[in-house]
């Protein structure tokens, strides 16, 4: 199936801001089942600098930083992209044979486990929630009736 997407956003400001800084994260990245056939993203009014990026996660994040006084900032981001549907397999392994595949990966990649094995810097963890998904866990669990639970 081939998709074409149009994203626009304006952002407005009553009294202008001195300084500002924009992490977009709308160009997608290669992923397996997915070809994108076209992308491109504009702006206005133009930045005081742009930095293209890609983190530890599978994102390609645009850094727009903008110097002088800013009153409004509009975004086009337009693709084409084709998308094949890959189906779920019905079972896989269990969590904690993934757990232990997790740990043993010496891939660093934006795809490998790493960026995913250790808690968050900014989520607190929730004992409500905890226990509400640990019937759903187990260590025996086959993955896809965990991810699909």
């Amino acid at each position: 199936m081939i998709y074409n997407i149009l994203h626009r956003s304006r952002i407005g400001y009553d009294v202008a801001v001195k300084h500002a800084r924009f992490n977009l994260r709308l160009q997608p990245v290669s992923w397996p089942g997915q070809t994108i056939l076209s992308q491109s993203l504009t702006w206005s009014p133009q930045a005081s600098e742009v930095r293209e990026q890609q983190g530890p996660y599978p994102v390609n994040t645009t850094r727009l930083q903008y110097d002088k006084p800013l009153t409004e900032l509009s975004l086009e981001f337009r693709l084409r992209i084709d998308v094949q549907t890959i189906p779920a397999p019905d079972s896989g392994p269990s969590l904690g044979d993934v757990g232990h595949q997790a740990i043993a990966a010496t891939d660093l990649s934006s795809l490998s486990p790493a960026p995913y094995l250790f808690a968050s810097r900014t989520a607190e963890f929730d004992s409500a929630i905890t226990r509400w998904a640990a019937p759903f866990l187990e260590r025996e669990t086959d993955i896809i009736a965990a991810a699909t639970a």
